[in-house]
């Protein structure tokens, strides 16, 4: 059935007919069956095929179709996708690509990975049902968020994303078009990878099409050559470094072919626009290495350097208070507060300095003041003794005068030193939570 259905599609079209037809954007009327679904609406279209929303007869759940169609070797006739016998052998290769690709993802159960549910031949062409999954890609979320993403930020995304890349690698499929556009986020947060590119990029080498411009800051060297000996894990891991490099700097990378005479990469740390750890900074560095061999071979390996934590800076609370009142000023205030504070140490987490604890400030000050009461009181006595004993000119009258003064000093000294250590104590010490907005 599948190979009759594949030569009605490539019977006798002439290749005079064929080149107004591909132009022509021509999807699957609504209402049309596709095994158990029927099209509802499209929901977009590219160079090699259209996506549409359908449901079950009789339900309204929904899902959506993904048809194969490459509009530069085919065309629909009424609904029977066809191609001339010329192109015959590339569209069946795409195909077959295809097909292979959505039978492989629909073995492949993860939550950050698109489901696919499942795999058919019809019309002349091949159709991937997936779960619909209702979001944002990932660059008009981060465009919606409207402040630079947080580690607490990059953390919840990568765990899952990371694992979801595990996951398919470990079915021996690589994603090969990694880019925030096939990131989607979900109303919850969670994110979710959708739309691999494998056979996209076979089938625009044979066609000797360009790469997409949005595609090419987030292609391997190797992936842009199609050179596939090099192709692996470690293309993926490039196109996902990529995608972190532009979260954190708010600029995409540099395209491949730009990194090979002179590297125009500037690393991460030096354009990074948030606080971030310096591992997980050093760990995107890594995967955007020109060469495969130089770049992490596995995404479990590159995951812990991604993920793994470090101490905290050791602040006290007005340093912390300092720092995030700075931050708050760049972006969401409550939002920034509640992400970074856990990467402060406040006074219950680190050691403060000795000045600023409020029981060493007044023994410090009085102890100062004391000695400086004393010698202003021992030199007061020459002073006092004159006063009292104005015809005395020797040092025995001061002598008896010297004891008193000292003491008086010392004393006054003490009292003063001391409150004043307690006042600017208690005056440099600030209230810090939480639940603090600013």
């Amino acid at each position: 059935m599948q190979e009759d259905a594949r030569k009605t599609a490539a019977d006798g079209a002439g290749g005079a007919k064929i080149e107004p037809l591909v132009q022509r954007f021509s999807p699957l009327p609504t209402g049309t069956r596709v095994g158990d679904l029927v099209i509802q609406s499209v929901l977009g279209a590219g160079a090699f095929g259209i996506t549409y929303i359908a449901v079950p007869e009789g339900s309204n759940r929904r899902f959506v179709i993904k048809e194969y169609l490459p509009r530069a070797l085919a065309f629909r006739d009424g609904l029977t996708v066809r191609v001339s016998s010329a192109n015959a052998p590339l569209f069946a290769g795409g195909l077959d690509r295809f097909l292979n690709e959505a039978r492989a993802l629909a073995k492949i159960r993860h939550p950050a990975v698109i489901a696919v549910q499942s795999v058919s031949e019809a019309n002349g062409t091949g159709y991937m049902v997936m779960t619909h999954e209702v979001g944002r890609d990932l660059g008009i979320w981060l465009h919606e968020l409207r402040r630079p993403l947080t580690q607490q930020d990059f953390d919840q995304l990568l765990e899952p994303l990371l694992d979801g890349l595990q996951a398919l690698h470990s079915k021996d499929v690589h994603h090969l078009d990694l880019q925030p556009a096939n990131i989607l986020v979900r109303e919850n947060g969670s994110p979710v990878l959708i739309d691999l590119g494998g056979g996209r990029l076979a089938l625009r080498r044979k066609l000797n099409q360009p790469m997409p411009a949005d595609a090419l800051p987030y292609m391997a060297p190797e992936v842009l050559a199609g050179d596939q000996n090099l192709i692996g894990a470690s293309s993926d891991i490039y196109a996902m470094a990529g995608v972190l490099y532009m979260l954190a700097t708010g600029q995409t990378p540099p395209e491949a072919s730009r990194r090979v005479l002179r590297d125009e990469l500037v690393p991460t740390a030096d354009a990074s626009k948030s606080k971030l750890r310096p591992s997980f900074l050093q760990a995107i560095d890594q995967g955007l290495k020109y060469r495969p061999d130089d770049r992490p071979q596995s995404v479990a390996s590159w995951q812990e350097d991604l993920l793994r934590k470090e101490p905290a800076p050791l602040l006290n609370r007005k340093q912390a208070a300092k720092a995030l009142e700075a931050e708050a000023k760049t972006g969401d205030a409550k939002s920034n507060a509640a992400h970074d504070l856990p990467d402060y140490a406040t006074e219950e987490d680190a050691a403060e300095p000795l000045m600023e604890n409020p029981a060493f400030r007044p023994l410090f000050f009085g102890m100062a003041g004391a000695v400086c009461g004393a010698l202003a009181g021992a030199l007061s006595s020459i002073l006092i003794a004159s006063i009292v004993w104005s015809s005395c000119a020797s040092d025995s009258c001061v002598a008896p005068v010297v004891p008193y003064t000292t003491a008086i000093g010392a004393l006054v000294g003490l009292i003063a030193g001391a409150r004043y250590g307690k006042q600017t104590a208690s005056g440099g010490k600030q209230t810090f939570n939480s639940d603090t907005e600013f």
